[in-house]
C-alpha cells in the first residue's frame, strides 16, 4: 500500500476576525499560498499580514457557502 501526501495550498477561512488572525499564523507556518477570507472573517490587519507573507487573499466577496447553497435551491442572486 502507497503512501500518499498532499499538500494544502489553500484556505478558506470562516471565522470572527480576532480567530482569523490566529488561523493566518497557521496558513503562514503551513505554506498556504491562496486564503480565501468570507465575509465577517476578514480584518484589515490580517489582510496587510498575509498579503506581506505572500499569501493571495480573497476577500471582499459574497460567502462561497451561501452562494452554492442558492445556486443549488435554484434561488436567484
Amino acid at each position: 500500500m502507497a503512501l500518499v501526501l498532499i499538500r494544502c495550498v489553500a484556505a478558506s477561512v470562516i471565522t470572527p476576525p480576532v480567530v482569523t488572525e490566529t488561523v493566518l499564523d497557521d496558513a503562514i507556518a503551513a505554506g498556504i499560498e491562496k486564503i480565501w477570507l468570507q465575509p465577517g472573517a476578514e480584518s484589515p490587519a490580517a489582510i496587510e499580514r498575509a498579503r506581506e507573507a505572500g499569501i493571495e487573499v480573497i476577500s471582499g466577496g459574497p460567502c462561497i457557502l451561501v452562494s452554492l447553497g442558492k445556486e443549488r435551491s435554484g434561488e436567484k442572486r
